[in-house]
């Protein structure tokens, strides 16, 4: 429910944000290559496509192989990688370990998340593509890996806005208490002890704390 409330909250303030002028814009969207985020963004693209404007969507093999992308309006620019983000990283280090009650391989979902990233910020035919459309407004995912689609937006000169499910109070400034929250790669639920809250707490600060301070954007 939260994320689909989410969703809607950023279609609406997008789509406000065009209304203010008549003339329609030109959106370009580039959500992670997973299925679940590709329809958190075909869903904002549909609502803008609905509104008269012009949409197009960075969409990898995988994702267009499922079919998600077939809306009457939008635009796709595909893009193929060495990696697929389901079959051969969640699926592996974070679905099947959860299944069976295993801690999930966080260091090689990392790990295999930034080789896979290294491949599509080094796409300079992806970039070509992307930059010819022209785009008015450029809508990235906006995860903890997936942040630095940004770069595409300053190496086109265009404004951006980004989309993502999860609460984050470090760089989107969403309030809320790590402690209740279960962290999305924990297998906890709302039913917490007070050991569970306090891993879960220390889990939020040492992942976006990590970001901050160790990692750099390139």
């Amino acid at each position: 429910m939260k994320r689909t409330t989410a969703c809607w909250h950023l279609c609406l303030c997008v789509m406000m944000m065009f209304s203010a002028s008549c003339e329609t814009k030109r959106v370009m969207l580039m959500p992670l290559p997973l299925s679940s985020h590709a329809i958190m963004h075909l869903t904002l693209a549909e609502a803008l496509t609905a509104k008269g404007h012009e949409v197009w969507v960075v969409l990898s093999t995988d994702v267009v192989r499922k079919g998600y992308h077939d809306l009457k309006g939008v635009h796709i620019i595909e893009y193929t990688t060495s990696i697929s983000m389901q079959d051969d990283n969640v699926v592996p280090f974070l679905l099947k370990p959860y299944l069976e009650g295993r801690k999930p391989e966080i260091q090689n979902h990392i790990q295999m998340m930034w080789q896979m990233n290294d491949e599509i910020m080094t796409n300079q035919s992806l970039f070509q593509t992307m930059r010819d459309v022209k785009p008015d407004l450029f809508v990235y995912d906006d995860g903890n890996h997936k942040r630095i689609y940004l770069i595409f937006a300053y190496r086109m000169g265009v404004p951006f806005a980004s989309l993502h499910f999860a609460n984050d109070p470090f760089f989107r400034r969403i309030p809320f208490s790590p402690a209740v929250d279960p962290i999305e790669f924990l297998p906890l639920g709302q039913h917490m002890t007070f050991a569970e809250r306090l891993n879960n707490f220390l889990s939020y600060v040492s992942l976006y704390m990590g970001i901050l301070f160790v990692r750099k954007m390139p």
